[in-house]
């Protein structure tokens, strides 16, 4: 798993609201799927079993809309009904690793779930990092990649970048835009430093024990094949929202997510970690307001951002997103210029549909949330996301040469005669 992501606040954006997104790349085709959880309370002696830790259950879980990857437990990146949003990447420190902890998208995913704010996340993370460490993903029975986490974690007024080394973790306050990829960039500049972890560099011989503020970044980073490419990815989309900064939108964050190409001469200009498994993106309201996500499966540049809403029920296809991407892939494949032309043309269009679409019910959509009419608020953003899957499916279709099927006729018909 590897991860780029953007944070942008409130006095960087068009609108002056904050926006965050990420790219999670996963190698071996692994999908990204949404997963919505509820919101629940729990009695005093629950337990849950994360990857491979049981540890106690908060006494109050926040509902989360989560991106995984394949059938993992924790969480790539997120936003819960706070509108508190939680990505990780991960990176490779100097500390051994070690079995037994939690990993990064578990420890997301617990973030997500006991946090009112974007300060409480970060407590919560450096928490959980100081009790039980950090571990690598199992593959094959065997310990694979990176076991140490980068964190972006925002709310509607606040962002931070927490790095975690084993058990350590230094914090970083973002100012107007940040972007986070997977190597650790906080040097001298950190807020908030681990208890304990200068005494730990000094005795190893990583700092010297002159006074100095310590350099996170600079004593515990280890060499890895991995962090100069993830420098790039990094320098690039930190030089993309600085050059945008004050007018940065929600439609330039999700384009600037899926460039992977130069935008005048289509060449590739950069080389990801792996295949792009999926893009998200949010914007971050107050918590009154309702959360909303921007997800897409699969390649960039013909990928589609279905918009998904935490106080819905995902349809199948958002749910099971394997059918999403190999249509996406398919589609890719399109080898001459008048197919690639119609494809371009017939995903604009249907990304401007969803975007008119979200445009359009929004209103209604937050004074039904006002209300606290969840039974309605439930069945208009369902059937939305219904008619958005059922919209791709019709795409898909007619850029194949196969009719539209009876039953994405009906959906769509079922849904403008409940708006109306």
């Amino acid at each position: 798993m590897a991860s780029d992501l953007v944070v942008a606040l409130g006095q960087a954006t068009v609108g002056g609201i904050t926006l965050f997104g990420g790219n999670a790349y996963a190698p071996n085709e692994t999908p990204c799927r949404p997963q919505l959880l509820p919101a629940r309370k729990h009695p005093p002696d629950e337990h849950i079993r994360a990857t491979y830790v049981r540890l106690p259950q908060a006494r109050q879980t926040h509902a989360v809309l989560g991106c995984r990857l394949g059938d993992s437990w924790g969480f790539v990146q997120g936003v819960n009904e706070n509108n508190v949003a939680v990505g990780v990447a991960r990176w490779q420190s100097r500390l051994p690793a070690v079995g037994g902890g939690l990993t990064g998208t578990d420890l997301a995913r617990l973030a997500l779930e006991r946090s009112h704010t974007a300060l409480q996340a970060v407590d919560v993370l450096s928490d959980l990092i100081g009790r039980h460490g950090q571990c690598p993903t199992a593959a094959s029975g065997r310990f694979a990649g990176p076991a140490d986490s980068v964190f972006l974690i925002a709310d509607s007024k606040e962002a931070f970048v927490l790095e975690a080394a084993g058990r350590y973790w230094a914090i970083l306050e973002c100012k107007q835009v940040r972007a986070v990829t997977d190597v650790a960039l906080i040097r001298q500049d950190w807020h908030r430093l681990s208890p304990g972890l200068a005494s730990h560099a000094i005795e190893n011989g990583w700092w010297e024990d002159d006074g100095t503020k310590l350099d996170f970044a600079g004593c515990l980073e280890a060499e890895a094949a991995s962090h100069w490419p993830a420098r790039r990815r990094w320098g690039r989309a930190t030089l993309a929202l600085e050059q945008q900064n004050g007018a940065i939108d929600g439609h330039f964050l999700r384009r600037m997510l899926f460039d992977h190409y130069d935008s005048v001469a289509g060449l590739r200009t950069h080389w990801p970690p792996a295949p792009l498994a999926g893009s998200f993106m949010t914007a971050l309201h107050a918590p009154e307001e309702p959360a909303l996500a921007w997800c897409a499966f699969g390649p960039p540049r013909i990928a589609v951002s279905f918009p998904v809403w935490l106080d819905g029920e995902l349809p199948a296809a958002l749910q099971d997103s394997d059918d999403i991407v190999r249509q996406t892939r398919e589609l890719a494949a399109f080898d001459n210029d008048g197919d690639r032309r119609r494809l371009a043309e017939s995903l604009e269009r249907l990304q401007a549909t969803f975007d008119q679409d979200v445009e359009a019910v929004l209103p209604q959509v937050r004074q039904l949330k006002r209300q606290g009419d969840a039974v309605r608020l439930r069945n208009q953003l369902t059937a939305l996301m219904q008619k958005h899957a059922g919209l791709f499916a019709q795409t898909c279709r007619r850029l194949h040469g196969a009719g539209e099927p009876q039953s994405v006729r009906i959906e769509v018909e079922e849904f403008v005669a409940y708006f109306s």
